[in-house]
């Protein structure tokens, strides 16, 4: 049961802090749902960039030589490059982080995220890191170009950069995973933590592993581009080749974690059910994540001429990551099941969860079409169309989880039809770019595929509305726009909604006491279901 009622002794005495204001405060603040606002804002900002990125290459792909929109092939491979890190590391990454920022100390009963300095610093050299990545970008930099045809000064700030983006990154889930482990209140154990927390916690894991393997991988290609050549492979040409598993598939279905732990959360309380087999659903987000991982997956400094990807184990791990898929999917089915009879107007919240829960199982099955060696799909369009997938699933999770929580951080909803809508966006966007590239790589390039660039084009632009649809109403609620949220609107049961509307500097108005399960406000209603 959870206990978030001080003695009158120590009632009368409790104060809530107040947060300072002024420009200062905010630029040095270390109250980690203002960090986390940043972060969905400007990585919201970002996505945006890279789907427009997306767009031009899409366009340009179609093969209409009377709208040529680059000088040459070296032009393409820039921008395709700038859509998926830009996208990634820029956009869906700290999207999630930015979400658990805000969510996860509520979630665990902690009055702020664990080491704040270090959290607000992150944030700030990761916006840097990605504006100097952008700056990169225009100054004709980027990854994949040839060297005739790229500035090298340019691709050197490219890649440091990605650097500095990627030691942020780890900074800042450093700090979220110490919150889940370390700032529980008594009676809350890993097992009763709520599934959000206990998936970013995963997925934290799993990045904590890759993310230095990026940065070896970046610092042997910056070595070799500032002219002291380490192992002769920091050419620009190929530094697509060296870095390009990070934003592929296994890895890039570790976005899916988050999402998949926050719909559970989501759909039990809309619901106000208890999630069933709760144990199972831990382990199965624990195997989803371990087979995510794809830092092992790269061939390019393997020099015995093996390819990973016509390996056994590839294509094992490729079957095997719909296993735990399908575990917690059917989870939460059978918790909707069980709380069908209070299911009547499903909220933006519930809707927008559900459509990116099915962009997850997307990019889960063309993964494994993707990695079956008969098809011969890998090398093809095809390894485009299943990652685009698992990123549209991860920005659309990030958006589900917006319009879930953000209600409790700024006061305001978001319009249930604009979040529905831009939901839809990302789902339908994601779907025509990932089917149309995933068919494309059955068919030998030629003008017979253009249609599906078309419909790729297509996708993209509708992904990019969907983004910017997301930065509108977003920026709307943060500006005090909109319907009012009161204190337990939408009525959750996870133990963020125990305290007021917004929660106040130190989150909670008394201390939390024991806390006994992960669905706390079910507890102190006398619900046992």
């Amino acid at each position: 049961m959870t206990i978030t009622e001080a003695p009158l002794e120590t009632e009368a005495t409790l104060q809530t802090p107040t947060a300072p204001g002024g420009l200062h405060s905010v630029v040095t603040t270390t109250d980690h749902k203002l960090v986390g606002r940043f972060y969905v804002v400007f990585a919201l900002l970002f996505a945006f960039f890279a789907a427009v990125a997306g767009c031009l290459v899409a366009f340009e792909s179609i093969g209409d030589e009377s709208f040529d929109l680059f000088s040459d092939e070296a032009g393409v491979a820039q921008a395709t490059s700038f859509f998926w890190v830009v996208g990634v590391l820029g956009g869906a990454i700290p999207l999630l982080i930015g979400l658990a920022t805000m969510v996860i100390p509520l979630q665990v009963g902690s009055p702020s995220v664990a080491f704040p300095r270090a959290a607000a610093t992150a944030m700030w050299t990761w916006l840097v890191g990605v504006v100097m990545l952008v700056l990169g970008f225009i100054l004709d930099g980027g990854l994949g170009a040839d060297a005739a045809s790229s500035e090298s000064q340019a691709v050197a700030l490219t890649v440091a950069s990605m650097i500095l983006i990627s030691i942020a990154l780890i900074v800042a889930i450093i700090s979220l995973a110490t919150t889940v482990v370390a700032l529980r209140p008594e009676g809350m154990s890993l097992r009763s933590v709520p599934l959000f927390s206990w998936s970013m916690l995963v997925a934290s894991a799993i990045w904590l592993v890759s993310l230095p393997v990026l940065i070896a991988n970046l610092l042997i290609a910056y070595v070799d581009l500032r002219g002291r050549p380490a192992i002769y492979s920091g050419v620009e040409q190929l530094l697509d080749d060296q870095v390009n598993w990070f934003f592929s598939n296994p890895q890039i279905l570790v976005l899916a974690v988050p999402v998949l732990g926050l719909a559970a959360d989501v759909v039990a309380g809309s619901l106000r059910r208890r999630q069933r087999n709760t144990d199972i659903i831990l382990g199965a987000l624990a195997v989803f994540g371990l087979l995510a991982f794809g830092a092992d997956m790269q061939s390019y400094y393997d020099y015995s001429s093996l390819d990973v990807t016509n390996e056994l184990l590839y294509l094992a791990s490729a079957i095997a990551i719909v296993v735990p898929f399908l575990v917690v999917f059917g989870g939460l089915l059978d918790t909707v099941v069980a709380g069908r009879a209070d299911l009547r107007a499903p909220s933006g919240a519930l809707i927008a969860t559900i459509l990116a829960v099915d962009l997850v199982g997307a990019a889960v099955v063309a993964s494994l079409v993707r990695a079956i060696e008969p098809l011969d799909l890998i090398g093809t369009s095809a390894d485009d169309g299943a990652a685009v997938l698992a990123l549209s699933a991860g920005l659309a999770g990030a958006w589900a989880g917006w319009v879930w929580w953000s209600p409790k951080f700024t006061g305001r909803r978001v319009p249930a039809g604009l979040g529905a809508l831009c939901s839809a966006l990302l789902l339908l966007g994601g779907v025509l770019t990932g089917v149309a590239w995933m068919v494309a790589g059955f068919l030998d390039p030629g003008d017979h595929s253009r249609p599906l660039w078309i419909v790729a084009f297509i996708g993209l632009v509708v992904t990019t509305l969907g983004l910017l649809g997301a930065l509108v109403a977003t920026l709307t609620q943060l500006a005090g726009k909109g319907a009012s949220a009161v204190d337990d609107e939408p009525a959750g049961i996870t133990l963020e909604w125990s305290g007021p509307t917004p929660p106040p500097l130190g989150n909670f108005v008394s201390p939390v006491g024991e806390v006994a399960s992960a669905q706390p406000l079910l507890d102190t209603e006398g619900e046992d279901t």
